[in-house]
């Protein structure tokens, strides 16, 4: 079964890297670069998990997060948080309204994987049980 994952940056370039690293053939990576178009996206598709950054213009991560938790149908979807913000207020925020993990940047696109592999593997054990 396909998943699909949205990474919302407003960096193109990371969105494109998160393609690179995290595309595979049951994997399908779509690319937000703003919090409101990552909302207009989620209005046409559900996603299996939402990859985001903290600092970004009008609708910023923590924003978004609020917004995926109010949503009847993506309030379950693991958020995984990737910001250059390391102060442990971002992290608690974040935390606190909901993402399921944080990663910080420089992102090591190595592991960052392997995150995203077990947070999609632990939904899909969630919705078994």
């Amino acid at each position: 079964m396909m998943q699909h994952i949205l990474m919302v940056d407003d960096d193109p370039f990371m969105g494109e890297l998160a393609k690179g690293f995290l595309s595979g053939p049951e994997t399908e990576v779509h690319g937000a670069l703003s919090g409101e178009e990552a909302v207009r996206a989620m209005q046409s598709r559900r996603f299996d998990l939402v990859v985001t950054d903290i600092d970004m213009g009008k609708l910023d991560g923590l924003s978004l997060i609020r917004h995926i938790r109010s949503s009847a149908t993506h309030a379950s979807v693991p958020v995984l948080v990737v910001s250059g913000r390391k102060d442990l207020h971002a992290i608690d925020m974040a935390r606190s309204l909901g993402a399921s993990s944080f990663v910080s940047k420089p992102v090591n696109w190595r592991l960052l994987p392997y995150k995203v592999r077990e947070l999609l593997t632990q939904t899909e054990a969630r919705s078994v049980a």
